[in-house]
């Protein structure tokens, strides 16, 4: 079987072809393609679905099945059909051997048969004549204790139900009022400072972005924090509670922001301070 799995095998690799490509057009499963191709036919369920597999994978491949199976031995002979027939007429047989028997059974109960009906038409018409002959009067005796049971009977007084309170709905969280955004005007302008009040707010946070190398130095509520020079594309950023101040070089190339508002300004070529104050 090894030389029948090498030559289908060497057939799918001319095609270009995997397994699961094999796989989803033939539907036969991978590890059924894996065993063919390894000549192992033990992995499959039965000569009979093996030759069936292998017939329908050489034809996928453009091959001749039934002429791959005969050159390889694997054509179904007449000794594995000759069981199949044994047991078809041995099925036959049978059957026609338990007809017979239930004739031949049936044959024997019809007499008995025959006297169970006529036991049976007996008592129904002895049934019938005893249902005439019943005595009208205990009918209507029978009526009368049913009528009298039901006047006896006293009505049962339903009682009303008690009304469910409706549920006290829950109160309703009251939702906070928006807080006011903060505002940054400008107050006043000196030669060489320009003041800013700013108001809505707890605290102060500065901004500051540098478009090219800027010296700065920057007082928060009254000290010096930082003095140095910002570089270009970086960002400073410092906080204060009640005023904040920037001394600047080159103004210019800079650009701040106030509690994440943009900060107007004039720009300057010169030593300059923007300070700013909380209301």
């Amino acid at each position: 079987m090894q030389e029948l799995g090498t030559e289908i095998k060497q057939a799918r690799e001319q095609k270009g072809l995997t397994l699961e490509q094999v796989q989803q057009d033939t539907k036969i499963r991978t590890r059924y393609l894996e065993a063919i191709e390894q000549g192992d036919l033990s992995a499959l369920p039965g000569l009979v679905y093996a030759r069936g597999f292998i017939k329908s994978y050489a034809e996928y491949l453009g091959m001749n099945g039934q002429e791959l199976l005969e050159r390889h031995n694997l054509i179904q002979t007449s000794s594995e059909t000759a069981p199949v027939e044994s047991l078809r007429r041995a099925a036959k047989k049978s059957s026609t051997v338990e007809v017979s028997k239930s004739s031949i059974g049936n044959s024997r109960l019809l007499p008995q048969i025959v006297a169970g009906v006529g036991v049976l038409a007996v008592l129904v018409a002895a049934y019938v004549l005893l249902v005439k002959n019943e005595s009208p009067k205990d009918t209507g005796q029978a009526q009368t204790q049913a009528t009298a049971n039901a006047q006896d009977v006293t009505p049962t007084t339903q009682a009303t139900p008690t009304p469910t309170p409706a549920p006290t709905p829950a109160p309703q969280p009251q939702p906070e009022p928006p807080k006011p955004q903060a505002t940054v005007t400008q107050s006043a302008k000196e030669s060489n400072r320009t003041l800013y009040a700013v108001g809505n707010t707890d605290n102060l946070s500065l901004v500051l972005t540098a478009q090219d190398n800027c010296w700065i130095q920057v007082t928060a509520d009254g000290k010096v924090v930082e003095t140095g020079i910002v570089k270009v594309g970086e960002s400073r950023t410092w906080t204060a509670t009640k005023d904040i101040a920037v001394l600047t070089g080159k103004s210019k190339f800079i650009t701040l922001k106030m509690n994440d508002l943009p900060v107007s300004f004039e720009p300057q070529l010169r030593g300059y301070t923007y300070e700013f104050q909380k209301k």
